[in-house]
């Protein structure tokens, strides 16, 4: 019994480091971008590697006007939710920008909810 109990225990540490192992690691000096819809109209964002640097967060619209801007300043991770429910339908860019490194994400809004892209270096 004794055993299987113990096999049981690698099991659950295995399944709860599996997450760790789909992250891919970092870069050093590269920044991380993690978002995840939630609730109906809203993202989380969470930012690793910041490194202390100046950083923008900024959702535009496909013609370029600015719905959001929020800079960062001194952090080396940064989170927020960021509700969205006020846009009309449509699509967005959330971009994060920091130095000469921008990331960006496609941000779909609709009636039912929001679908993201993945998030890519420019």
């Amino acid at each position: 019994m004794s055993i299987l109990k113990q096999l049981g225990a690698v099991l659950l540490l295995t399944a709860m480091s599996l997450p760790m192992w789909a992250t891919p690691i970092a870069t050093p000096g590269e920044i991380t971008v993690k978002t995840k819809a939630v609730e109906q109209k809203s993202v989380a964002v969470h930012l690793y590697n910041l490194g202390q640097e100046t950083t923008t967060l900024q959702i535009q619209g496909r013609q370029g006007k600015v719905y959001y801007e929020k800079n960062i300043f001194n952090h080396n991770g940064f989170s927020m939710l960021l509700d969205l429910e006020q846009l009309p339908e449509g699509s967005y860019i959330l971009y994060v920008k920091q130095k000469d490194e921008v990331k960006s994400q496609v941000v779909r809004v609709t009636e039912e909810g929001l679908l993201l892209s993945q998030v890519v270096e420019e």
